[in-house]
């Protein structure tokens, strides 16, 4: 059938003759099932919506532009109607445009609509339904804006990590900006870790890779035209080889060490290096001693005055077992890192962004007023492996702060460290999608999308052994749309639930079992929301798919649902459900019955349709 007449759920209901019984006490006949749905069918008619902006501040104007090319297999005389929602509730008047295209032609429409100025931190789906001249639907697809005056509400971090020349810098920005991605990582930029800036037309990065400075400074300004902050990545204390000696001032004794009777650089605490590049060694120093800290915050400011660049993402290596000052001193490395956030703030004014390192820290600094938003790359550890992992490490940030997080995380990482260099494979869809939906679900966010449509696999992010089908890459716009427009359902002061769901005779777990759904429970003022997340055909709990090697779920339809609740609900509330798998993410009203039995009260209803990741929400 097609994917969708244009009538609501509640209407569907209706015409298969579903009502809505009295309030009660026994367990209620579920409503009837509704027909069999599909997930997103290939677009034959748009073939990109986007907006002019990542990110708006309240009552500013969003320019839209849907582009499109008719391989309907039929002209089309009729209208675009541009729809505005929040939650899956009107909050727009719908507007509308005339259209007529050949059959094979292209062309684009464009709206514009002007955010309200009372209401800020809000995520809204922008839905255009392309009609025929008798208002049946002939196609649709969406588009979200994120109305908010701070990134670090909703934060989606993206990356950039090449600056040579002969590529449209400015098209790899607006590609990243699609994604309503609202601040980069200029990973690798700078010219050495303890000198990052340099006042040359080109320079030698760590890799020796040829940074262009033009190039860099295009990218700082398309990312200020669209509205997204370009933040300027370095180690918080790494030197390169030499450093005492190349005029630059740093010194041996603001180093860390490995033992408490240093003498010389030897017994200097360092990382190795990849044979070739800049520097053999990053030499680590002692982020609380002063000299240091006065030293290089005279050189990111540097980096600020000439480049523009609007914050600092700080890295660190994570723990580094014992250290040593140079007269002896035990470092409690972890302890040192709020008070580098805080004097950096003072000494730079700029946004700050700091990574713990596997969580390394991360109670240290989660409570700091001046760093933007929790950055917590997580590696290969038993503590993070699992997807019910991802939803624990967030309610241990919660436990902590309510700052927004972001997780650097990396798909296929196996495959792609035995890809041969000058080859390249393809990320799985599957395992991908399924992350994204636990990371997504749970309340954070992922960097895993830069250099114009590019994602990560590894920690270097200069690697494209992966790459995107364009399957994915379609996959990708949709889910980070998914993630925008329902923000406020996903991320904000929204908290993990207790509360029991059933689902029937379909295997379900609430701990991200292997060969089940996921049923993950979360709640917020006003909402009791539920994830449903299709773990039936992984042979593994794992999220990384290191060899990416998961294969794609079963479509589960009609699942009879009890969603179980606590205290009283009015008959008035509605209950909604969304995929970013099904109708493009567009939200549809359900009907339910509500009932009680030995577990307490519920809602029963029937999802419709569960390909990857499903959200419900129900109003309190």
């Amino acid at each position: 059938m097609p994917i969708r007449k244009p009538v609501t759920f509640a209407q569907a209901a209706l015409l298969l003759g579903l009502t809505l019984p009295a309030c009660s006490q026994t367990t209620p006949t579920p409503p009837a099932p509704l027909p069999i749905l599909s997930t997103n069918a290939p677009l034959k008619v748009f073939t990109l919506i986007n907006t002019n902006k990542a990110i708006y501040n309240p009552g500013d104007e969003v320019q839209l532009w849907a582009d499109l090319n008719n391989q309907s297999g039929k002209a089309i005389n009729g209208k675009v109607v541009l729809r505005i929602t929040h939650l899956g509730k009107k909050a727009a008047e719908d507007r509308e445009e005339e259209l007529t295209l050949a059959e094979g032609a292209s062309g684009t429409v464009s709206f514009k609509w002007v955010t309200p100025k009372d209401q800020d931190y809000t995520g809204y789906q922008l839905e255009l339904r392309i009609l025929d001249d008798k208002d049946t639907l002939i196609e649709n697809d969406v588009v979200a804006v994120d109305v908010s005056s701070d990134w670090t509400k909703f934060p989606r971090y993206g990356y950039v990590s090449d600056y040579g020349t002969g590529f449209d810098a400015w098209n790899k920005i607006w590609r990243m900006k699609n994604h309503h991605i609202n601040a980069i990582q200029f990973y690798d930029w700078q010219w050495q870790h303890h000198r990052p800036y340099s006042p040359d037309s080109t320079w030698k990065e760590i890799a020796n890779r040829t940074v262009d400075r033009g190039t860099v400074s295009t990218f700082i300004s398309a990312a200020h035209d669209y509205n997204m902050l370009a933040m300027n990545y370095n180690l918080i204390a790494g030197g390169f080889d030499n450093y005492w000696s190349d005029g630059s001032g740093a010194q041996l004794a603001w180093g860390a060490f490995k033992n408490d009777h240093p003498t010389t650089p030897a017994d200097q605490d360092h990382h190795p290096l990849p044979s070739g590049w800049a520097t053999e060694k990053l030499y680590q120093f002692n982020p609380a001693n002063p000299d240091w800290q006065k030293y290089i915050y005279a050189e990111e400011k540097k980096a600020f005055d000439h480049l523009g660049f609007d914050g600092w993402h700080m890295d660190t290596l994570g723990g580094r077992g014992s250290l040593w000052t140079w007269d002896g001193q035990p470092i409690d490395l972890k302890s040192t890192f709020s008070g580098f956030i805080d004097n950096a703030k003072t000494a730079l004014d700029k946004h700050i962004v700091f990574n713990t390192v596997g969580n390394y820290g991360l109670e240290e600094i989660a409570g700091n007023p001046n760093l933007d938003v929790i950055y917590s790359e997580l590696w290969d550890d038993s503590s993070t492996d699992d997807y019910v992992d991802i939803n624990a490490t967030v309610d241990r940030i919660r436990a902590l702060t309510d700052k927004a997080i972001v997780f650097p995380a990396y798909m296929n990482r196996d495959l792609c460290n035995s890809t041969p260099d000058g080859q390249t494979d393809t990320f799985n869809l599957h395992s991908v999608l399924l992350a994204d939906a636990t990371i997504f679900a749970s309340g954070a966010t992922h960097l895993e999308l830069g250099d114009g449509d590019n994602m990560l696999c590894t920690e270097y992010f200069p690697n494209k052994k992966l790459q995107m089908s364009a399957e994915l890459k379609r996959a990708m716009l949709t889910y980070y749309n998914f993630q925008t427009a329902y923000e406020n359902l996903l991320m904000d002061g929204t908290k993990t639930s207790t509360a029991k769901t059933d689902l029937g005779s379909v295997p379900s777990s609430t701990t991200g079992s292997k060969g089940k759904v996921w049923t993950l429970r979360k709640e917020k003022a006003g909402l009791d929301v539920l994830h449903l997340i299709n773990l039936s055909k992984n042979f593994s709990s794992k999220w990384r798919d290191k060899t990416a090697e998961y294969e794609e779920p079963n479509q589960i339809n009609n699942t009879s649902t009890k969603l179980y609740y606590s205290g009283s609900l009015a008959d008035s509330k509605k209950l909604f459900f969304a995929s970013p798998d099904f109708d493009r993410g567009v939200a549809h009203e359900l009907t339910y019955q509500k009932g009680s039995d030995k577990d307490g009260n519920f809602v029963q209803f029937n999802v419709p349709i569960l390909k990857y990741w499903t959200t419900v929400w129900l109003e309190r």
